[in-house]
């Protein structure tokens, strides 16, 4: 058996991102990652910014 190669650039931007690893809790919103925070008992949460409740649920886990 052969195995496919890649084509042209396009091909291998599509085989990549199908690669990397995804962020789920970079795509929910603030107010989401607010009640998630809230439910981990995470304090100082009401000052973070989204990228900080995404680093502390993070942690947390």
């Amino acid at each position: 058996m052969i195995a496919k190669v890649p084509k042209g650039r396009e091909e291998l931007t599509d085989i990549a991102s199908r690669l990397r690893p995804t962020n789920p809790l970079e795509d929910l919103t603030r107010e989401e990652l607010y009640e998630r925070a809230q439910a981990a008992d995470i304090p100082g949460r009401s000052e973070m910014s989204k990228q900080q409740l995404v680093d502390a649920l993070r942690v947390k886990s």
